[in-house]
């Protein structure tokens, strides 16, 4: 009996401290991870680490990591970046003192009935600040276009309106579809309205903007990621000044979600600029600004993986290609 007391000490003694090794790695393996603001995983990049030793901690490819994080050079990391090793459920808003569900929904661009189905809100009058409320979601369908196939046919049989469809795939001329053609079919965007024409708007409005900043364009309106990029993103310093791209009424200076610091304006006519991740606001609600004027700083707040503007138009509350609107943005 003593016999069998002494083989067994050591077997058990092996299986302790490897429990004990396997809890400090667990415990240890990714202490610089954080939840982005669209429940999404970050990592902040720590003294001399690879791309390479990043993907190993989380289990993901860097080749992956790269097309997340827009890499251009996957060699050049720095300290303190930010990397999306996760992407989340979708946009997020914090609810703030004085949100209402109208304010949000025109905020985003969305509607208060998706908000409410979003959410699975029983009192929609009733918010609580610091409430979690999903905007825009992460889950989207897709549809090939089949021969036959016309843009009400497919948005009456996914339930979504005409102009959601067009406006996530950039569809200028609805009536225009390629058999084989990928749709992305918008989670949300109900509504029987007709059709506009992008371009046909563009010329009807007859807004003049200008470039918000000078920099180096690292991401363009259309598809990323495997979803739809609503703005424009252009790099610079953190702190370079922000100018608003034409004159009109700032309607929203704060902290927006997965935006960070946003900054939106209203022009007239339907049109509205946005202007996200902004380190500092230099205008609160309610301004009448000029344009060319500084209404903020850059920054990198929100779901953001560097120092950039993510910038958008949008007319009569729907997502357009900033490039169409800026002198030589093409």
């Amino acid at each position: 009996m003593a016999r069998r007391r002494r083989s067994c000490q050591p077997k058990y003694g092996r299986q302790v401290r490897f429990a004990l090794l396997l809890w400090l790695f667990s415990a240890t393996a990714v202490p610089f991870a954080a939840t982005a603001a669209d429940g999404g995983l970050l990592h902040v990049v720590q003294r001399g680490e690879t791309l390479w030793e990043i993907g190993r901690r989380y289990g993901v490819p860097v080749e992956e990591l790269v097309q997340l994080n827009e890499l251009s050079d996957p060699n050049r990391l720095v300290v303190g970046q930010k990397l999306i090793i996760r992407e989340g459920e979708g946009r997020v808003h914090i609810v703030q003192p004085g949100d209402n569900l109208t304010r949000i929904a025109r905020l985003y661009g969305v509607r208060v009935q998706d908000l409410i189905a979003l959410n699975g809100l029983t009192d929609p009058d009733r918010l609580a600040v610091g409430q979690r409320l999903i905007v825009t979601p992460r889950v989207q369908r897709t549809h090939v276009v089949a021969a036959g196939d016309t843009l009400w046919d497919i948005a009456r049989r996914y339930e979504v309106s005409v102009d959601a469809i067009a406006s996530a795939n950039g569809i200028a001329d609805p009536a225009l579809l390629r058999i084989g053609q990928k749709l992305v079919i918008p989670a949300i965007g109900g509504g029987d309205g007709p059709a506009v024409p992008v371009l046909v708007r563009a010329a009807e409005q007859r807004v003049s903007l200008v470039w918000p900043l000078q920099g180096r364009i690292t991401s363009r309106f259309g598809m990323r990621w495997g979803r739809m990029h609503h703005g424009m993103d252009i790099a610079a310093p953190i702190g370079t000044p922000v100018q608003a791209a034409a004159a009109g009424t700032v309607t929203y200076s704060g902290w927006a979600g997965s935006y960070g610091m946003l900054v939106t304006i209203e022009h007239g006519n339907g049109v509205e600029t946005r202007y996200a991740h902004l380190s500092r606001t230099l205008v609160k609600a309610g301004d009448r600004v000029q344009k060319g004027q500084r209404i903020a700083l850059v920054g990198s707040t929100g779901n953001s993986t560097g120092p950039h503007l993510h910038f958008e138009v949008l007319i009569d509350g729907e997502p357009r290609d900033p490039a169409d609107w800026l002198p030589g943005g093409k």
